[in-house]
């Protein structure tokens, strides 16, 4: 529209035929119009109609290309409009080559887009044999057409090529990922219990530490270990030892979910819960929940029912800058084992005394 404007203007042509360009320019302003407003909502008539969107946008162009050429054809026709024919072949040369080569990658727009654009200039300047000067423009225009529609495949190819290239390499990259997050979900994932492993419990425990300490908020570890579960794996196998763990680590998993919670398998028979922003009233619920589902596994071999209990160690404390992580775990760990010596099956909560210099910390402990 605007070097449809331009041409006529600085022809004359808006004033030798002023109803002429001011219906053209009229149709020229509706299609535009049409145009932009399909664009803003061409986004969602894709989502719900792919197809449809598609053919309504290559009409809308296919429209905007041939109504150009029948215009420029139309400025050659008119012998007092012939004075525009020079920038009208150039500006429609230029539109179209332009144009073709956006469109590349599209296989109907680039074979059309610039047929309709020149076809019709073509056509009346080849019916005026006697004009050399026309004949020629004829020739070329018709080169140039070809040339364009040729190149433009070439470009359409390549445009192919790399947008195949880029979803393969968008591809692997993908499945990199995957396979970095699997592997990482590997490494820090029991394979027995599904639970997560004592790299991933010191890893995380360490962070929730150090917000525990900036927040000075609460938090607790409960160590839970299983009551005879030596004699399970001498008198019925490491197959029932395994499916003892197992069960053991769903239950543990089904009744810790609140966010930031995480238990882990410690070792062996022994499991780790730490518990952010828990105070020792909350810690001790939660453990006499765990503890009675424990107890509440029907774990059966050949008929016979196979008692499953744990003993638990619980520690809460409000930890400051200066204190460790791994005291509160120590101190789980001998609340533990107050916990086998008064008879197994129980909760037992340490009392906090909390040292008033900080020793170098064990190796492999968390701090």
């Amino acid at each position: 529209m605007a070097v449809a404007l331009l041409l006529c203007t600085i022809t004359d042509i808006h004033r030798v035929h002023r109803v002429f360009f001011l219906v053209n320019l009229a149709a020229l302003l509706v299609i535009f119009v049409v145009r932009v407003a399909f664009t803003k909502r061409v986004e969602d008539l894709a989502r719900r109609n792919f197809r449809l969107a598609r053919i309504l946008t290559i009409g809308l162009l296919l429209l905007s290309s041939l109504y150009w050429g029948l215009l420029s054809a139309a400025l050659l026709y008119v012998p007092s409009m012939r004075i525009a024919e020079v920038p009208m072949i150039v500006s429609t040369a230029a539109i179209a080559g332009g144009a073709t080569n956006t469109f590349a990658s599209d296989r109907i727009l680039r074979a059309l887009f610039p047929m309709f654009m020149m076809v019709p200039s073509i056509v009346v300047l080849a019916i005026d044999p006697d004009n050399y000067q026309h004949l020629m423009l004829a020739i070329t225009s018709t080169v140039y057409v070809l040339y364009t529609m040729t190149a433009s495949r070439v470009l359409g190819r390549d445009y192919l090529e790399a947008k195949t290239n880029g979803l393969l390499l968008e591809e692997r990259s993908r499945q990199l990922e995957e396979r970095s997050r699997e592997l990482e979900e590997l490494s820090t994932t029991d394979a027995l219990t599904k639970l997560r492993n004592r790299l991933f419990f010191n890893t995380h425990f360490d962070i929730e530490w150090r917000r525990a300490c900036r927040h000075h908020h609460a938090v607790a570890v409960l160590l839970i270990d299983l009551d005879h579960f030596k004699h399970v794996n001498d008198h019925y196998g490491h197959a029932v030892g395994d499916r003892c763990l197992q069960s053991v680590g769903s239950v543990l998993r089904a009744n810790i979910c609140r966010a930031g919670d995480i238990v882990a398998r410690y070792g062996g028979e022994e499991f780790i819960v730490f518990l952010p922003n828990t105070d020792p009233e909350g810690a001790q619920v939660v453990a006499e929940r765990l503890r009675c589902a424990v107890a509440a596994i029907e774990l059966v071999h050949e008929g016979e029912r196979i008692p499953v209990t744990c003993s638990i160690g619980l520690a809460s404390y409000v930890p400051a800058q200066s204190d460790y992580g791994y005291h509160l775990i120590n101190k789980a760990d001998e609340a533990l084992y107050e916990a086998k010596r008064a008879g197994r099956d129980r909760v037992i909560a340490s009392v906090q005394q909390w040292p008033d210099v900080n020793p170098t910390a064990p190796s492999g402990s968390v701090q």
